[in-house]
């Protein structure tokens, strides 16, 4: 499996969260909480790793909640971020991993391209413009 750089957002619970790259950061319209951690793994570390914090990677279920991850926390990153859903159980049918309704999309113009069979998790580009 390969390893890709990533930054994950993790919705924490409670627990403060050790070594993050940002602060915690609250999206007041539907109370989720972002941190972000800049460490290399693969889609299923970044998920497992979320998870031992009482958290999960993040789910963008709106426009603004889009907007609100990508300006505060995505865009300043060289690196890969990768979020909180998957098709892998079935190519093409996106689910997050919180079960929350799969309502809301913003592909780039050419995407999803599955690259070869080889892409089933969801992430933003880091350091440009594209989501």
């Amino acid at each position: 499996m390969k390893k890709a750089l990533a930054i994950t957002f993790l919705l924490c619970s409670a627990h403060p969260c050790a070594q993050a790259d940002s602060p915690m950061l609250l999206f007041p319209e539907n109370g989720h909480r972002y941190q972000r951690f800049d460490t290399v793994m693969t889609w299923q570390e970044a998920k497992a790793f979320c998870e031992t914090w009482g958290g999960h990677l993040a789910t963008i279920t709106s426009q603004a909640e889009d907007e609100f991850a990508w300006n505060n926390l995505a865009s300043s990153s060289p690196n890969w971020t990768w979020l909180g859903a998957t098709d892998e159980a079935s190519e093409g049918e996106w689910v997050w991993v919180t079960g929350e309704p799969w309502s809301y999309s913003n592909w780039d113009y050419y995407q999803p391209d599955n690259a070869g069979d080889e892409e089933n998790y969801l992430h933003y580009w880091g350091g440009t413009d594209d989501k």
